[in-house]
């Protein structure tokens, strides 16, 4: 099974197989789920992610983007890796 990392970065790129980016069009996917992790990407910014500065929401948007996308991706016989470990929903909150 082919295996890529969700890994946001300023780099405007979202996916990674080994270590280099795979841009979104290329995957299959649907249109508006490329224009919506697209539109999450480009207000990425780490300090989203730190303690001081979390951004709830942001991080929400990017936990279902990170859903639909490996749902998707699952179609085509490809596993979706929380590479940072932000993106799947706490234990609490999976079901």
């Amino acid at each position: 099974m082919r295996q890529l990392e969700f890994w946001p970065d300023y780099g405007g790129a979202l996916l990674h197989e080994d270590g280099a980016a795979v841009p979104l069009d290329v995957l299959g996917l649907p249109p508006d789920l490329i224009e919506a992790a697209t539109d999450w990407l480009a207000r990425y910014d780490d300090a989203r992610l730190e303690p001081e500065t979390r951004d709830d929401a942001w991080i929400a948007e990017g936990r279902a983007i990170f859903e639909r996308l490996r749902h998707a991706l699952n179609e085509q016989a490809t596993e979706l890796v929380d590479w940072e470990g932000y993106w799947e929903p706490p234990a609490s909150e999976a079901t």
